[in-house]
């Protein structure tokens, strides 16, 4: 094995290699829809199984395997967060279905550089994964690298979980409050740190939201009163939020005025800081039924900003509350009630957003 570098490397910036990072690396939704019509695509598509943020495929009577893979580009300079946060991000599926993450293999693209530098960047990467995998007793059970232009991080995940225990976008029911438990603005904070926009206090206020886990997901896995469950990520609030409503047949009322918001962002937001990915998304969104129009840019740079392993949206009983913020408190994360779910009227926005009173 070659020597490690010398102490002036492990300064080494991995995101000087990718030109977005994060989920802001993703496909826009418009795009990604035409892919999927490929010629021959729909002969070896299984139907058989529940779409949801992972696939679910029966296995037995009562057990269902969970299985979902993400990577991305490197989102900070240091190789060994953007390791963790590409984990917590791709195991996040897993938990927004309401299970453990078993098993996980590990998919590495590393930048065509010097051999030994080219270790070291592998080595703290994998060291953020197995820091990650290790804070939710999933085990990596192999993988695949490769040498690229473009790094990636990511992974393929697995679980198993019974038909009472997951949760899918396709629960929610009408009545249900909308919680949010994270804040909003990580694209937008990697935007304005890469032009100076940010003070350091914010910027470690984005990195410490990019490294908290959604584990909590797991802990909701057939809890009573808790509907449907995803995670906010590349699509934005907006994006993810149809999903919700399109599967579950009901239509989300977000209040603008309650959303959760990292600091610094908003300002940056109104500068015109925005990530390439959040035209796509605003776009897509807004061909796709969800109502936008009311919105200042701002505020649609917000709802349509590309979150990177960003918070869990759940739908629940208002009875639940309480004991959703109590439980998710335990597992480091806040809770935000951003709304309520009405009936979906032919002709209506199934996404929403208001100012102020929801119901």
């Amino acid at each position: 094995m070659p020597q490690l570098p010398n102490s002036n490397s492990k300064n080494i910036d991995i995101t000087i290699h990718s030109p977005a990072g994060g989920c802001s690396c993703k496909l826009p939704a418009k795009s990604l829809d035409l892919i999927c019509q490929a010629e021959g695509l729909s002969k070896v598509r299984m139907l058989d199984h529940f779409e949801d943020d992972a696939a679910i495929l029966k296995l037995d009577s009562d057990d269902f395997l969970v299985s979902s893979v993400d990577f991305q580009n490197p989102i900070v300079p240091d190789p060994k967060i953007s390791g963790e946060i590409a984990a917590f991000n791709a195991l996040s599926d897993i938990f927004a279905c309401g299970v453990d993450a078993n098993w996980a293999e590990v998919i590495l693209a590393l930048p065509d550089t010097r051999e030994e530098e080219q270790v070291y960047i592998g080595q703290k990467i994998m060291e953020g994964i197995s820091s990650a995998c290790a804070d939710v007793g999933c085990k990596i059970v192999g993988g695949h690298t490769v040498i690229s232009a473009t790094p990636m991080i990511g992974l393929s995940v697995k679980g198993r979980g019974s038909a009472a225990q997951i949760h899918r976008k396709s629960d929610a029911k009408v009545g249900d409050i909308i919680l949010l438990t994270k804040a909003l603005g990580t694209g937008l904070g990697v935007a304005a740190q890469q032009v100076g926009a940010l003070t350091k206090l914010q910027w470690d206020e984005v990195v410490k939201n990019l490294r908290t886990s959604n584990y909590v997901g797991a802990k909701l896995g057939g809890s009573s009163g808790v509907h449907a469950i995803t995670d906010v990520t590349g699509f934005g609030l907006a994006g993810h939020a149809g999903e919700v409503a399109s599967a579950s047949r009901v239509k989300l009322v977000i209040d603008i005025s309650s959303l959760p918001v990292l600091p610094g962002i908003t300002r940056a937001a109104a500068d015109g800081v925005s990530p390439e990915l959040s035209r796509g998304n605003a776009e897509h969104a807004e061909a796709h039924n969800i109502a936008l129009d009311n919105l200042t840019d701002m505020e649609r740079s917000l709802v349509c900003d590309p979150q990177t392993n960003g918070g869990l949206l759940i739908t629940c009983e208002p009875e639940q509350v309480e004991y959703l913020k109590e439980l998710c408190a335990a597992h480091g994360n806040s809770v935000t009630a951003i709304g309520v779910t009405q009936t979906q009227i032919a002709g209506e926005p199934i996404v929403s957003f208001s100012r102020g009173e929801t119901t």
